[in-house]
């Protein structure tokens, strides 16, 4: 077939073909069944795909929904996620910088996944977890902040306090930062919604920190004095417990202090500085006059209506519960009567009916007990009850201004509290037995016996008596060994001997010294020679024994020695015993020696030898050590060589 010869069957452009529409049963098939079973398939095929997709979709999100919470808690806890550096001041907009964090992290994990998942992530879990997340950020930030306010005026506090402490000496700054620190606490309190009571507990903690800090610094600077006067100044701003445990750690120190002086002072009566001794039985006697047993102090009576004063408006301790509470009643009376009473500052701490009691007998340097009668009783005097068994139940301090006035101050058990009240006689089941004589309102004698002090005195005072012989062995042993090294090297003249009598050297060492410079000067002269000083000492001996041999010769002559002459012969004696050269008599050239050497002189005219005339000389009553010099005289008398 040619294609040129093709004539279409229908007009170009025209559809007029007819299509015949069968509606019948039977144009698919046997009645329709087929379609419907393959409609059918792919409505189950269909629901199978969409079955899976759910189920690819919910793993993805559960997988998403677990990376999200992984790098949260990487972005808030790791080493530099927000919540571990939003501490402090950091913390502010901490809420934000979470919510920010949520906010990326989905993004980014959701971009990983199809609409449908990105749709769940950031449709509707996003908007959950920035609202928990964001709960959670407000909530450690707001935490952080009030943490980081609260510490800043903690810190503010305690750096006044210190100021306060650093500065105690200079009154007008010391005030000032109580000023400031008023206000800082008044600031905190509208901060914080404090009522009035707390406002004013946390100033009364303030003065009672700042007092602490100033009596510790007086206290490093050893000023127990100053320490005292600035608790006392700030009582009434302080609460009982720390008063007292101050004032008992200045009072130790004040007593050291007085403790050390005494001491001093008795050392200083009783060591002998001629003699370098302690009377120790001295100073014994009269540390036991003062506080051994025996010793007593009397002391005058006291202002009532001021010490009643003083309790009632500046003590802080009438409203005052006791730590102990309604068992607070020793509590009480011991705090109370220190007001009143030296003896009951001591025994601050006593719980007890029974220990009070103990430590207020006089053997146990207590002010006494004694049985209770109403006449007795004077103001700050405690009064002890008993109950029907006689057993002790209960104390309060006597608070009468005379005769038929009962008045007291105590603990009262069913208030918990510190009252006064108008009749101690009426305690219900309970009746006065013992009274504590701890008032001093007519004088009190007391007992001052106290082993502790009389110990600490003595250490005291044996310390001093211990460095004051260290000393004195120590230039005794200086000075004896100068010496000794001198005569050693042959320094053994008439100096030295009369610098060492001269010397502060004690009597012993200084007969050991002259001892040894006659050992050595006998040395000497007995042939034992050296040294320049030792042909000196030869030559000062030799020139004694021609004073005394021209003394000598005068009486040969019956002749009176001139005056000079005479004297020579004293100091050469003199010398000549001094070196261990001649024993016995002192003045040698004196009358008793010029009746010797005449006797002697006489027996060697009629030919008598040395050793009847020694012989002669021992029976007459000389010593051998006499004799021989006698003796060695005759021999050497007239060697007049240089």
């Amino acid at each position: 077939m040619k294609f040129s010869t093709y004539t279409p069957a229908v007009k170009p452009n025209t559809i007029n073909a007819r299509v015949n529409t069968s509606f019948s049963a039977g144009a698919f098939g046997t009645g329709g069944k087929e379609l419907g079973a393959l409609a059918n398939s792919l409505s189950q095929i269909a629901g199978v795909i969409q079955k899976r997709q759910d189920e690819s979709d919910a793993a993805d999100i559960m997988a998403a929904r677990t990376e999200i919470t992984q790098r949260m808690n990487e972005s808030l806890y790791s080493g530099n996620g927000i919540i571990t550096t939003g501490k402090g001041k950091n913390a502010e907009g901490m809420a934000n910088r979470i919510g920010e964090s949520i906010q990326d992290i989905t993004d980014d994990v959701a971009s990983k996944y199809n609409g449908r998942v990105r749709y769940q992530l950031t449709k509707k879990y996003l908007p959950q977890d920035m609202e928990s997340y964001g709960k959670m950020g407000m909530q450690a930030e707001n935490r952080e902040l009030e943490s980081y306010r609260a510490n800043e005026y903690k810190s503010s506090i305690a750096s006044q306090i210190d100021f306060i402490g650093l500065n105690y000496a200079s009154p007008d700054m010391v005030q000032a930062k109580f000023k400031e620190a008023d206000e800082t606490i008044n600031t905190w309190a509208m901060s914080q919604g404090w009522d009035g009571r707390t406002t004013e507990q946390a100033k009364t903690d303030f003065r009672t920190k700042a007092a602490v800090s100033m009596v510790n610094a007086c206290m490093s600077n050893e000023d127990s004095d100053g320490a005292e006067k600035i608790l006392k100044e700030n009582r009434k701003y302080m609460d009982p417990d720390t008063y007292y445990s101050l004032y008992g750690n200045i009072r130790k120190s004040q007593r050291q202090k007085e403790d050390y002086a005494l001491g001093e002072d008795l050392y200083k009566k009783y060591w002998n500085p001629s003699t370098h001794t302690f009377d120790n039985a001295g100073f014994k006697k009269e540390l036991e006059s003062l506080y051994g047993r025996g010793s007593i102090t009397t002391t005058g009576g006291m202002d009532i209506e001021a010490a009643d004063k003083e309790i009632m408006n500046n003590s802080g301790l009438i409203g005052a519960r006791m730590p102990n509470g309604a068992n607070g009643c020793v509590e009480a009376y011991v705090r109370l009567g220190a007001w009143v009473s030296p003896w009951l500052k001591g025994q601050q701490g006593q719980t007890n009916v029974d220990n009070i009691m103990s430590a207020a007998q006089t053997e146990n340097g207590g002010p006494g007990v004694i049985p209770y009668n109403a006449s007795d009783v004077q103001y700050g005097d405690g009064i002890v009850y008993v109950d029907g068994n006689g057993e002790t139940q209960h104390i309060v301090m006597a608070a009468g201004k005379g005769e038929g006035d009962y008045s007291y101050i105590g603990n009262s058990t069913s208030q918990m509290q510190i009252v006064r009240g108008s009749d101690y006689r009426q305690m219900g089941r309970l009746h006065p037995g013992f009274i504590i004589k701890s008032g001093p309102a007519q004088g009190t004698t007391k007992s001052n016996f106290n082993p502790e002090r009389m110990a600490a005195i003595t250490r005291y005072a044996e310390s001093f008596v211990a460095d004051e012989i260290k000393a004195w062995n120590q230039q005794q042993g200086q000075l004896s060994n100068d010496f000794l090294k001198r005569i050693i090297n042959g320094d053994t003249g008439a100096g030295i001997q009369q610098e060492i009598i001269n010397s502060a050297l004690d009597a012993d060492k200084q007969a050991a010294l002259l001892s040894r410079i006659r050992t050595e000067n006998k040395r000497l002269v007995s042939g034992s020679t050296g040294g320049t000083t030792s042909k000196s000492f030869l030559k000062e001996v030799k020139s004694a024994k021609k004073k005394l041999a021209r003394y000598q010769a005068y009486l040969d002559q019956d002749k009176t020695p001139p005056v000079s002459v005479q004297i020579d012969a004293d100091e050469a004696s003199a010398f000549l015993i001094e070196n261990g050269l001649a024993e016995g008599g002192a003045n040698l050239g004196g009358e008793e020696a010029a009746q010797t050497w005449h006797y002697i002189t006489s027996m060697l005219a009629k030919g008598a030898s040395t050793a009847d005339i020694r012989n002669t000389l021992i029976e007459g009553g000389s010593s051998e050590s006499m004799a021989d010099w006698y003796i060695n005289q005759i021999d050497e008398s007239y060697d007049t060589d240089e």
